[in-house]
């Protein structure tokens, strides 16, 4: 007798009730390891888009890389890959962090020159700035 193919079941159950998601948004959704969730998404996909497609992509936060597509449900067309981040918007968004992150760079630097930090030295220039 043939199993319920449960965590397939609850993606489609999660993306029907909640709208298209990433792999990462449904495996803390469901609670699922990463793994069992891309493995359902890869079985269903591997039957075509009979039951999900990629409506889009979507930069993670807080996460590298390339951007995660956006399952929904239903057959039809991918959405296309955009294409990689091209050299000068690397270099934009390397120095939007290290304006942001100005104090913790110094820091990190000093104690690989020097060897020794004071700990507290982050809460006396955040304190200044305030």
């Amino acid at each position: 007798m043939p199993t319920v193919p449960v965590t397939r079941e609850a993606i489609l159950a999660a993306i029907a009730a909640d709208g298209p998601m990433t792999a990462a948004e449904l495996t803390e959704a469901l609670g699922k390891s990463r793994q069992a969730i891309g493995g359902s998404i890869n079985g269903m996909r591997e039957h075509g888009t009979e039951f999900l497609r990629i409506t889009s992509y979507r930069r993670q936060r807080g996460r590298g890389g390339r951007e995660a597509p956006v399952y929904g449900l239903g057959p039809g067309q991918d959405a296309k890959r955009p294409v990689m981040d091209s050299v000068e918007e690397n270099r934009k968004r390397q120095a939007r962090y290290r304006e942001k992150n100005r104090a913790l760079i110094r820091l990190r630097t000093q104690k690989r020159r020097r060897g020794q930090v004071n700990p507290f030295a982050q809460l006396f220039v955040a304190r200044k700035a305030a």
